[in-house]
């Protein structure tokens, strides 16, 4: 159900930008502030603090993802970290004050069109990917 719950369609129109381009690049809505920014390039500071999320001029310009990233997503009582291979999922139990880890999730997202697989053997290699997002 994560794919349906979060994917969104996003349609942008930039006057000089050939159109008519699809793309299965991961994206945020904090970047649509810094792309906007990036095209309007105002001559006062919009802001007093770097905006969150990236611009994504070069992936509506040329339709090249240079610089995958990693969406963070929350639902529910759940924290979903995905890239262009798989999707983290961690559940929690208990209130803000003593969560309890529930259950760990990794999909893969490389299935096509039979959609995600659940890896029920993780490999060391995601393990330690998994430590690693647990860390930041």
């Amino acid at each position: 159900p994560w794919e349906r719950a979060l994917r969104s369609t996003l349609l942008i129109r930039v006057p000089g930008v050939t159109g008519g381009r699809s793309t299965s690049a991961i994206v945020q809505t904090v970047d649509l502030l810094p792309t906007l920014l990036d095209y309007c390039q105002p001559q006062e500071p919009a802001l007093l603090h770097p905006a969150d999320g990236r611009s994504l001029r070069t992936l509506l310009e040329t339709g090249n993802d240079n610089n995958p990233q990693r969406a963070v997503s929350f639902w529910g009582n759940a924290i979903s970290i995905r890239d262009d291979q798989r999707r983290y999922v961690l559940t929690v139990n208990g209130n803000a004050d003593q969560l309890k880890l529930s259950r760990e999730e990794v999909f893969d997202m490389t299935g096509g069109d039979d959609g995600p697989l659940v890896q029920e053997a993780i490999p060391e290699a995601i393990l330690q990917q998994v430590r690693e997002l647990r860390r930041r």
